[in-house]
């Protein structure tokens, strides 16, 4: 008897996509509806596991890094079991990506703005059970700059 795999597991998510870049390109530009001038074009799949400079910081795993034609990057995830504070490391991960951008020396206006796309086989919100997609921003809310 055949099993079905389950695309909310993360090895699955990543074994299947990681074979068909082309796929999870198209995917994410579907989900995204962005104007061509800011598609995903190139699919980087990292080491799954990034380490701790220091052994008592957080162990991370980044999954899937797209780029649009702006270079601007998207991390993507999988995230099939549920927990209270996955804001918080969706949050996380993307200041990895963040701060990852410059080297010793370049100036702070290269960076580009990160995004995130989770993939959630649960309801993060139940008071929005119908929502499947929000949009989260680091800015100033009082003088609307950022």
């Amino acid at each position: 008897m055949l099993e079905r795999l389950q695309l909310t597991l993360d090895y699955t998510f990543k074994k299947i996509f990681a074979d068909n870049l082309k796929i999870l390109i198209d995917l994410i530009n579907a989900i995204l509806e962005f104007p061509s001038s800011s598609k995903i074009e190139c699919i980087e799949i990292r080491n799954p596991a990034i380490l701790p400079e220091d052994i008592h910081k957080k162990y991370i795993i980044l999954d899937i890094v797209a780029y649009d034609n702006r270079d601007r990057q998207y991390n993507i995830e999988m995230q099939a079991a549920k927990f209270d504070t996955y804001p918080d490391r969706a949050a996380y991960y993307l200041s990895g990506l963040f701060g990852s951008q410059l080297d010793r020396g370049e100036d702070y206006s290269l960076i580009s703005p990160v995004f995130g796309l989770h993939f959630l086989n649960y309801i993060q919100y139940p008071a929005y059970p119908d929502d499947f997609h929000f949009n989260f921003s680091l800015r100033d809310s009082n003088l609307k700059v950022g």
